[in-house]
C-alpha cells in the first residue's frame, strides 16, 4: 500500500511536469509491475494512459477593461432596479385610480337603488324622470361597473 505522503509527492511531480511542458506535448501516466505510477512525456506500454491537460485560464483582463465591465454590469443592474421603480409605481397608481373608480360606482349604484324617483337633465336642464326600464337599464350600467373596478 503506498503511502499518503508518497502519492501527494507524486501529484506534486506530475503537476510540475505538466505545468512545464510545451502546449502540444501529452503526457503518459504509466503503472509498472510493481503498482509504482511514474508520469512521462512518452507511452510506456499497454499500462499507460493519456492524461487531457487543460488549459491555462485567460490572462487577466486589463484594469481598464476589467472597470468598463463592472461599470456595464453596474449600469444594467441600476436600469433594472429604475424598471423595477417605474413598475412599482404603475401598479400602485393604477391601483388608486381602482380603488377611486370603486368608490364612485358603489356610491353612484347606491345612489340608483335607494332613490324613489330618478331623473335625468335634458339639454334645455328640464328634468325627465326615468320609466321603469330606463331605472332598470341605470341600474344595471352602475351594477356592471362596481363589478368592474371592484374586486
Amino acid at each position: 500500500m503506498v503511502s499518503h505522503d508518497i502519492l501527494k509527492n507524486c501529484l506534486a511531480v506530475a503537476a510540475a511536469l505538466l505545468m512545464t511542458m510545451p502546449a502540444s506535448a501529452e503526457v503518459f501516466k504509466c503503472t509498472d509491475a510493481n503498482g509504482r505510477t511514474r508520469y512521462t512525456d512518452t507511452p510506456c506500454g499497454q499500462t499507460s494512459t493519456a492524461i487531457k491537460k487543460h488549459a491555462a485560464p485567460a490572462a487577466a483582463a486589463s484594469p481598464d477593461e476589467h472597470m468598463q465591465k463592472t461599470r456595464r454590469l453596474l449600469d444594467a443592474m441600476e436600469a433594472e432596479r429604475d424598471e423595477k421603480k417605474r413598475a412599482t409605481a404603475e401598479a400602485k397608481a393604477e391601483k388608486q385610480k381602482r380603488i377611486q373608480n370603486c368608490h364612485s360606482a358603489r356610491d353612484r349604484y347606491r345612489q340608483l337603488i335607494s332613490a324613489s324617483r330618478i331623473y335625468d337633465l335634458d339639454k334645455d336642464g328640464n328634468r325627465v324622470v326615468f320609466n321603469d326600464a330606463q331605472r332598470a337599464q341605470a341600474e344595471a350600467g352602475a351594477r356592471s361597473n362596481v363589478d368592474k373596478w371592484c374586486d
